[in-house]
């Protein structure tokens, strides 16, 4: 063989083996669906009540009138849709007595932790109530209004026997703050959570809705379907009892589901529930509930697939005929259970079709779908285990193709409990997956696309989590490659975060006016804002943060959420020094601490603009006297100081190039001198 064709073959079987980049190990083991029942299966009936073209027409007005503001005429449209509705099929919400629950005003926070690298941010440091049947204890949803929401479920304490906590974080997970508490006379189940905007203008439109199955007992028998709906500003309270189970039964999992990402004021919503035997556990029906006006009325419909289907878990899916699709467990017995999707129409009815995705005798549970919602949301992801092994399964085209056992992970030492699966409708890589081991010891993360989810990041938490309770993890989209938080429940106690795209930049800065010479110091602690800048022309801002330098060390820790790896011009400003700008674009890596020090040596600034302010250490600063802003230091700050001095100004003053909090005579000379050199800002 020609020596070159065998050195090229060489490399390629290198890369392919290094580089999982390069080349996806997910689909070693994989193959395509062939979308097959097996026996127990053969009798289930394939169509069911199918959907009023009346309906249809009917609720397209009402979408329009409502997203138009037009409440009189989306009612009377409502009014005719409820007339084409089964009574049987339509129930009103029944209102929580107010005894019934205790709205929990405050609660105990753990300090801020600022770098969660390698410590998880404390959402909340109390105890976290464990289920070994009811998994859902926790959720994390992204609101339009760009804020992290997350509600869990809390270990009961006096006649509270359950209550639930709203946290929510404006960083992307970096700090958390209490929202919202209730506490309630029976027990929490499991818990789902929605976050919608009526107004993507008015950000305290958004409102946060919580469904949960309650129980008298502590075994959750009997257990209804309710939900409680707030805004992001703890007001607009509604809350109450969707249904109630048939005698012998309880709503068990739950999912909830809505058209949001398209509509704003006429979204609708809704909540798949599995009814479930009190004394077996087993599935006999699963119910769709559905409200067009944000939870006043609710129409409902029973999914018979006369099969134990259990851990549904559901997503809107835009389309033709919108659907949502519900992937299930599909028990047949100890040692084999499969994963099922089924297909039903947005409005509810008992039509369904149904997607054999597995079909192999082995054990695949609890699966978690997500759908990106974009265009038709063709791109559907689910993750499970299989055998203790986390897998996911996948499809391109809305169903058309199912391709399924891509390998999320192999094993490392131990079975997996749970998955859980999130998407967002922009960025390159737009899921997000995340998987913890039943031991409890490791979380991990992978995002990427369908047929390759990118690398492993291994063991994201810093606590043990609770095995029991499903991890869960949201999406965080940028304008480059999107990030991944995951929220989960410790052992013993507290719920945690973790967060991939999180950086600290720590910079060493100061201005010329502030700096004592003889204690090598400066004057006071001052605000600074670090502009990231694109390192290709025309250099556009990319983010910013704000971040307070120290009068010993000079450093500015500034701290970014959700920003993707590469290469910054750094661009800092000061209330009244020049803006000054990195020699070159500095890379930014994920989970470093990243430094830069403009104080060593005038070159560390573009077009050498720093002034030496000191031999001995030698140290150099950014020139004082802009104190317009307008990138020039020249007459008209030289006249805005010099009317300050002569006011005898005080306090916290652009004028105050020294910082002694005084401007005179010494900010004066010091901006004249600047402006006799001619100083200016130099920029690429």
């Amino acid at each position: 063989m020609n020596l070159k064709k065998m050195l090229f073959k060489i490399i390629i079987i290198m890369l392919s083996i290094s580089s999982g980049d390069l080349f996806s190990q997910d689909g070693l083991n994989s193959s395509v669906s062939t979308n097959k029942w097996i026996t127990a299966e053969s009798n289930f009936p394939k169509n069911g009540r199918p959907v009023s073209e009346s309906i249809i027409e009917l609720e397209k007005k009402h979408k329009e009138a409502a997203e138009n503001g037009n409440n009189t005429e989306a009612s009377k449209i409502k009014s005719e849709i409820n007339s084409l509705i089964p009574s049987s099929s339509r129930t009103v919400s029944i209102p929580e007595d107010p005894e019934a629950r205790k709205v929990i005003e405050s609660v105990q926070i753990d300090p801020e932790q600022s770098d969660w690298m390698s410590t998880n941010s404390v959402v909340f440091s109390g105890a976290t109530k464990p289920s070994s049947v009811l998994h859902k204890q926790v959720e994390l949803k992204l609101g339009e209004d760009n804020v992290l929401y997350a509600v869990f479920n809390s270990t009961a304490s006096g006649i509270l026997h359950g209550q639930f906590y709203v946290f929510k974080s404006t960083n992307y997970g970096m700090n958390w703050s209490y929202l919202y508490g209730v506490g309630t006379g029976e027990y929490v189940g499991n818990i789902s959570m929605l976050v919608e905007s009526r107004s993507n203008a008015n950000p305290d439109s958004t409102r946060i809705i919580i469904f949960y199955t309650s129980s008298s007992y502590s075994t959750n028998n009997n257990g209804s379907l309710k939900y409680y709906s707030i805004r992001a500003d703890a007001a607009g309270i509604y809350s109450g009892t969707i249904d109630y189970p048939e005698a012998g039964n309880a709503f068990t999992h739950i999912s909830s589901v809505s058209d949001g990402a398209y509509w704003q004021n006429a979204t609708y919503f809704g909540i798949v529930v599995s009814e479930s035997d009190n004394i077996t556990g087993d599935t006999h029906r699963l119910r769709f509930y559905r409200t067009i006006d944000w939870g006043a009325s609710w129409v409902s419909t029973q999914i018979n697939t006369f099969q134990n289907d259990l851990h549904p878990s559901a997503e809107y899916k835009e389309g033709v005929f919108d659907s949502i699709y519900i992937a299930v467990e599909r028990k047949f017995n100890a040692s084999n259970s499969e994963i099922r999707v089924l297909a039903t129409p947005w409005i509810p009815s008992s039509s369904v079709n149904t997607y054999y995705l597995t079909n192999s005798g082995f054990r695949y549970e609890n699966p978690c779908l997500t759908i990106k919602q974009d265009g038709n949301a063709d791109s559907i992801l689910i993750t499970c285990t299989k055998n203790g092994l986390p897998v996911y399964h996948f499809t391109p085209n809305g169903g058309s193709v199912w391709n399924i056992d891509y390998s999320i992970a192999s094993s490392n030492g131990s079975n997996k409990a749970f998955t859980y699966s999130s998407s967002s409708r922009t960025g390159d890589k737009p899921f997000s997956v995340c998987w913890v081991s039943d031991d409890g010891d490791s979380i991990n993360v992978r995002r990427g696309v369908l047929g390759y989810l990118g690398q492993i990041v291994c063991k994201v938490n810093s606590n043990f989590s609770y095995s029991t309770t499903i991890p869960v993890c949201a999406t965080i989209p940028s304008a480059g490659s999107n990030s991944t938080v995951v929220v989960y429940a410790a052992t013993p106690s507290g719920i945690y975060s973790a967060q991939e795209g999180y950086k600290t930049v720590n910079v060493k800065i100061m201005p010329q006016g502030f700096y004592n010479q003889a204690l090598n110091t400066i004057s006071m602690k001052d605000t600074v804002r670090l502009y990231l800048r694109s390192s290709v022309s025309p250099y556009g801002i990319i983010d910013s943060s704000k971040a307070l330098f120290d009068t010993t060390a000079f450093n500015a820790a500034f701290q970014f959420a959700g920003l993707s790896d590469g290469e910054y011009y750094f661009d800092i400003r000061h209330r009244n020094f020049l803006e000054t700008w990195s020699t070159v674009p500095v890379y930014l890596a994920l989970t470093d601490q990243n430094d830069y020090n403009f104080t060593t040596s005038a070159s560390t600034a573009y077009g050498n603009n720093l002034i030496n302010v000191d031999s001995s250490p030698l140290r150099f600063a950014a020139y004082s006297g802009d104190v317009n802003q307008d990138g020039y230091i020249n007459l008209t700050d030289v006249l805005k100081v010099y009317n300050d001095a002569s006011g005898f100004v005080t306090g916290y003053e652009a004028g105050d190039v020294t910082g002694n909090n005084i401007v005179d005579l010494t900010d004066l000379l010091m901006t004249y001198n600047n402006s006799g050199n001619f100083v200016s800002m130099q920029r690429p």
